[in-house]
């Protein structure tokens, strides 16, 4: 029995994690394979230019210095930046936890996200929360590191979301989330650790698609695949 899955709209790609480096080997990470960071996402470029493509999502970690080191922070954006403008493809934004600062974690291994961080982020990189449309979809942009922050930036990204996804149900229109960290990886009421949103900000965000219908979310940070089905919205945890 053929599927009905509709007319063919479009293609995408989404990617995440790229860590790129100050220099082309020289990393301020203690693993030996982040050194290759800067060569795996020239062939990524590559590869996405070989592809037919409306647009690119990157999912966040695009560098690996933290701001907290804004020296080595500011040269790997520089880095990301050269390599990128080989693509000849629109590349769209999200700031990770390497770009913009840890989730409010007493017990992480880098600084917190910070109205410094963000200023830091928006003034390399643009908007740390955004949304476009494409025919009958859109595609939202989101800044996850902020929520549980009680920052300014919360609330601002709060009340756009909200508003974003009631203008996109009244218009009709296919909504798909983009962020770094991921709700949850196994169960939506699992314990917070290092690797998911922790509640308040969990619940809000998980009730937010149920109520609203998002067709699917895109994760990343993980640097695992995780596929999982919540309510209407599949969940994809990207490697």
């Amino acid at each position: 029995m053929k599927s009905e899955l509709g007319k063919h709209l479009f293609d995408f790609a989404v990617i995440t994690d790229t860590h790129v480096n100050f220099g082309e080997t020289e990393c301020n990470s203690e693993f030996d394979i982040n050194k290759g960071a800067n060569a795996r996402m020239r062939h990524v470029v590559q590869d996405l230019n070989r592809r037919e493509l409306a647009f690119v999502i990157h999912l966040g970690d695009l560098v690996h210095p933290v701001p907290a080191l804004p020296d080595l922070y500011y040269r790997a954006a520089e880095a990301f930046k050269t390599i990128t403008a080989d693509l000849r493809h629109p590349i769209h934004l999200v700031p990770g936890n390497h770009d913009i600062g840890d989730k409010p974690i007493a017990w992480g291994p880098a600084g917190v996200v910070s109205d410094a961080f963000i200023a830091m982020w928006r003034e390399t990189f643009g908007p740390n929360f955004k949304a476009f449309d494409l025919g009958p979809c859109r595609f939202i942009l989101l800044d996850a590191q902020v929520i549980n922050t009680g920052l300014p930036a919360e609330t601002d990204q709060q009340q756009w979301l909200e508003a974003q996804m009631a203008d996109a149900g009244r218009k009709g229109l296919r909504t798909f989330l983009n962020t770094h960290y991921p709700p949850f990886l196994n169960e939506p009421g699992e314990v917070e650790h290092f690797d998911n949103i922790a509640q308040p900000g969990r619940e809000w965000l998980l009730g937010l698609m149920a109520r609203h219908g998002a067709e699917a979310l895109f994760a990343g940070h993980v640097h695992n695949f995780w596929y999982n089905r919540h309510g209407t919205t599949d969940c994809y945890l990207l490697p």
